[in-house]
C-alpha cells in the first residue's frame, strides 16, 4: 500500500510554545510596585497592554487546546473486539488520517468535544461507514482508516482556521505496536518509528510469547478501556 506519510504536530513544540507565550504575557503586565504607587498608565501604556494582551492570549489559550487535544488511535487485526494485535497511532492531533488495515479500530482519550470517523476502501475521503463521540471501539472488520475532529464550536475556532474543520488535512503513519489480551485491563503499547517493520517479529507468537516480548523490548502497559462499542458489520 502506497501512502504519502506527512510529519504530526510535535507536543513538545506545542509545550514550549505556550510556555513562552504565558512568559510574554506575564512579563508584559509586570509593573513595578514603585511605579505602580507613583504614576498611573499612560494612554500610550494601556494602548500597548492592550494590544499585547490579544496578541499573546489567543496563542496561550490555542497552545492549551493543542497539549489537551492529542488521542490514540489503535487499529486491531481482530474483527469482533478491541484486542489482540495491532499498530497505534500515538499522540494523533485532529484532522489527522490514519491509515491502516484493522478488523476493529479503537479511539482512546475522546470526550464529548472529539468526534471520531472510520472508514473502508478509503482513505478518509471515501468509503465512511461510522461516526460517534467519546472513547469507542468500532467492530465489524475492513477498517482501512480513521480520524477526529474537534466537533466542539468555540473550541475549533481556537485552533488553524480551514475551509472545513472536520476534513483531514494531512496523513500519519502508525507509530507503535499494540498488544491488548484483555481490554478491561489494559495494553501493551511499544511506541516506535519501525511497527510495521516489528509486527512480523510477533505475528506468529502465541499470547504468552508476545507478553514476553513486548515487556522485553521496554513496551509501555497503558488503561485503554473503552466506554462503548459500535459494530459495523
Amino acid at each position: 500500500m502506497s501512502i504519502l506519510w506527512t510529519s504530526c504536530p510535535n507536543e513538545n513544540d506545542l509545550h514550549k510554545k505556550t510556555i513562552k507565550a504565558f512568559q510574554l504575557f506575564a512579563k508584559s503586565y509586570t509593573v513595578s510596585t514603585t511605579n505602580l504607587r507613583t504614576r498611573p498608565f499612560s494612554k500610550m501604556e494601556k494602548k500597548y497592554a492592550s494590544n499585547k494582551m490579544f496578541l499573546i492570549l489567543p496563542m496561550v489559550l490555542l497552545g492549551l487546546s493543542s497539549m489537551a487535544g492529542a488521542v490514540d488511535i489503535i487499529f486491531y487485526s481482530n474483527a469482533g473486539a478491541c484486542s489482540g494485535s495491532g499498530y497505534s497511532f500515538n499522540g494523533i492531533d485532529k484532522q489527522i488520517c490514519c491509515i491502516a488495515n484493522g478488523g476493529s479500530v479503537l479511539f482512546r482519550d475522546m470526550d464529548g468535544c472529539k468526534t471520531s470517523l472510520v472508514y473502508r476502501n478509503g482513505g478518509c475521503d471515501n468509503g465512511q461507514v461510522g461516526s460517534a463521540t467519546g472513547n469507542i471501539c468500532y467492530v465489524g472488520g475492513g477498517f482501512t482508516s480513521g480520524y477526529w475532529y474537534q466537533s466542539c464550536r468555540r473550541l475549533s475556532l481556537l485552533g488553524d482556521a480551514t475551509s472545513d474543520m472536520s476534513k483531514c488535512v494531512s496523513q500519519a503513519k502508525p507509530t507503535g505496536l499494540v498488544f491488548t489480551e484483555d481490554s478491561s485491563k489494559g495494553t501493551w503499547i511499544l511506541k516506535s518509528s519501525n511497527a510495521v517493520e516489528l509486527s512480523s517479529e510477533v505475528e506468529n507468537m502465541t499470547d504468552a510469547e508476545k507478553v514476553n516480548w513486548f515487556i522485553a523490548n521496554g513496551a509501555s502497559f497503558e488503561n485503554t478501556a473503552v466506554t462503548q462499542n459500535v459494530n459495523l458489520d
